[in-house]
């Protein structure tokens, strides 16, 4: 199998906006100022519908202490997200990223953040967070995997503290279609094989797409004492998604039950 930081890494240093969002348009390093602004602008308008759920059902009138953006790679969420927060943790696996998505933060004038490496067991993270986000990340990391590091997350966030996930649970592709995709990830050579098919360079990276299961998250959110849930489902391309809303309690303590929206 495909080493995922290894490839998300190749993304960082020749590709990293294209990487966040796989549109032509933030295909090359150097984006034009209007596409740069694009770009941020649809980060903001990600992080503004977040914060009325959570008015809605969790908590109101709230400035989360420390907010954690997982995956945050050039800061498209990181950034925006620093308006709500006192402070912001933007954390991904790619120094390259890292050092965009600064770079970035410096530009905006954003003061209240900082940029940290990942790994599976979070060792760079020693504030404790009260806000979780991340978006378009868990589908790039194999599940087993992505599991852990959302246990490790969970136990990290705060006591009514709030967090927000997206992740697949559902790929509508056709079975050829997810057989090539297994394969590209999966068998040595086959990816730079379809990349030359596409005319794409050998060593043009892979983009990983996993999908998770809905029961195993619900009952890891819940053994976390995170089972004070709202979830929306969207579509995203060929994926069916989930995007978990939910406040962490203490364990052995009772979750209020959220008001049906129905």
């Amino acid at each position: 199998m495909l080493n995922s930081d290894a490839e998300w890494e190749k993304w960082g240093r020749s590709d990293p906006y294209y990487g966040v969002t796989t549109s032509s348009e933030y295909l090359g390093q150097r984006l034009s100022d209007q596409n740069w602004n694009e770009f941020f602008q649809r980060g903001v308008e990600l992080t503004e519908a977040v914060f009325p759920i959570i008015e809605k059902y969790f908590r109101k009138n709230w400035i989360p202490a420390v907010g954690v953006d997982f995956g945050c790679g050039v800061g498209r969420l990181t950034i925006p997200l620093a308006s709500r927060c006192q402070h912001v943790i933007g954390i991904d696996v790619s120094e390259a990223m890292l050092q965009e998505a600064r770079a970035n933060a410096e530009k905006t004038g954003t003061a209240n953040t900082e940029f940290i490496k990942s790994d599976d067991g979070l060792t760079l993270l020693s504030k404790p967070f009260d806000f979780l986000q991340s978006f378009h990340v868990f589908q790039h990391i194999p599940v087993t995997r992505g599991m852990k590091i959302l246990q490790q997350l969970l136990a990290c966030l705060q006591p009514d503290g709030v967090g927000v996930i997206h992740v697949p649970f559902l790929d509508l592709a056709s079975r050829p279609h997810k057989i090539v995709n297994w394969m590209q990830a999966n068998v040595p050579f086959v990816h730079g094989v379809a990349n030359i098919f596409r005319g794409r360079p050998w060593s043009w990276p892979v983009m990983q797409m996993n999908v998770y299961s809905i029961n195993a998250l619900v009952a890891l959110l819940s053994a976390n004492g995170c089972g004070n849930m709202y979830i929306e489902i969207v579509r995203y391309g060929r994926f069916q998604s989930a995007v978990l809303y939910f406040q962490k309690k203490d364990i052995g303590g009772s979750s209020p039950s959220i008001p049906s929206p129905f």
